[in-house]
């Protein structure tokens, strides 16, 4: 189940809030891509995220960042608990497209300048 609400520039979603509520599953989904730029919160469950060829344990607190080129799927999700998650979801040109310099393209670094070899998309929970 999902629940989603979006901000609209010139009738197209811009920046979105989502909700979603997972129920525990094994999945071998193929990864895909999403035309827009994530940062997902865990608030509740565990699981497996896989992200191209990386492998990320899905814990409470966790944060993830996603590109819109990185191919990923949700592989597991534990029982007995749904994972429940919070996603910021939005249009690179939110920013780029911002004409009055409220916003800086360097704001977009970390989901595009991944030249680090230990760039990880997640951000453990117990770390923040």
């Amino acid at each position: 189940m999902s629940n989603s609400e979006y901000v609209e520039l010139n009738g197209m979603p811009i920046i979105g809030l989502c909700y979603h509520d997972i129920p525990p599953r094994e999945d071998n989904t193929p990864q895909k891509c999403y035309h827009t730029l994530k940062v997902v919160y865990v608030r509740q469950g565990n699981g497996i995220w896989n992200v191209g060829d990386k492998t990320y344990k899905i814990s409470p607190g966790d944060v993830f960042i996603f590109n819109n080129n990185e191919k990923r799927s949700i592989s597991t999700i534990y029982p007995p608990e749904n994972l429940l998650l919070t996603v910021i979801d939005f249009e690179p040109r939110f920013i780029w497209a911002n004409h009055q310099d409220l916003f800086d393209s360097s704001y977009l670094k970390v989901f595009f300048e991944r030249k680090d070899a230990a760039f990880e998309n997640r951000i453990p929970g117990n770390t923040v």
